[in-house]
């Protein structure tokens, strides 16, 4: 049996903010809500994301990047994806935003793993640096409007029948993939979730506590599935 560790990307970052509040914008979009998509309002996820693109226009890519680079991983996460590596326990990270972010911001932490967020492609405009983006929303969901990156979709297309799957979340992107996962760790809006439809889960503060729980988990003499979320899962593939 192999562990695959989801984690939603924005439990894992920290803003440290800027001096300048005007230098949060990108354009006249909040570039805050770049980390990932806006989880407000009827319209769905991915219409958000391409009014959020549409709204940045041209800019000047040292101010994103500069933007990006105010976003830092919690400490605490470089850790457990070293005791991961040491495990041999796969890790992903899943983001409703943008690629080209959640990349830059790993890489700036150096931190090497999978990434599913939402493609963009950085498009020159003129020699000045000034860069336009094209969006592609490539693991999209057709029958769900909740998510642009379907978090689902990516954990079931990575595990195998034997695998057990371990999620991480914090916010509405969690809802679906909690179902499926047999070891959820939630908090804030997930926790909150995951009460009131019967998840069982494991709460935490920090990947520290989430570090704990998983070697604790590890060393049980068996590591079994959640039924429910096995059944689950059957029920998505023979629905395929």
């Amino acid at each position: 049996m192999r562990v695959k560790v989801f984690v939603e990307f924005e439990t894992a970052v920290t803003f440290q903010g800027l001096d300048d509040p005007a230098s949060g914008k990108i354009g006249s979009a909040d570039a805050k809500r770049l980390v990932g998509a806006s989880e407000g309002g009827e319209s769905s996820k991915v219409e958000r994301l391409r009014e959020l693109v549409a709204d940045m226009g041209e800019f000047q890519l040292g101010a994103f990047d500069g933007f990006i680079d105010s976003y830092t991983l919690d400490p605490e996460v470089v850790r457990f994806i070293t005791f991961c590596e040491g495990r041999n326990l796969e890790v992903c990270f899943l983001s409703d935003g943008m690629d080209y972010v959640v990349n830059r911001i790993l890489r700036n932490n150096r931190v090497d793993a999978p990434v599913f967020a939402n493609h963009v492609e950085v498009v020159p405009e003129n020699e000045e640096s000034v860069v336009s983006v094209m969006l592609e929303c490539q693991h999209e969901n057709s029958e769900c409007n909740h998510c642009a990156c379907c978090a689902r979709n990516v954990m079931l297309g990575r595990s195998g029948d034997e695998d057990l799957i371990v999620y991480v979340g914090k916010g509405k992107a969690g809802f679906c993939p909690a179902k499926y996962a047999d070891l959820v760790f939630a908090k804030e809006t997930l926790q909150r979730y995951c009460q009131e439809h019967n998840i069982s889960y494991l709460s935490y503060t920090t990947f520290g506590d989430v570090r704990e729980q998983v070697e604790r988990f590890l060393s049980r003499r068996t590591q079994r599935k959640r039924p429910r979320a096995e059944l689950k899962r059957r029920a998505a593939f023979s629905a395929e």
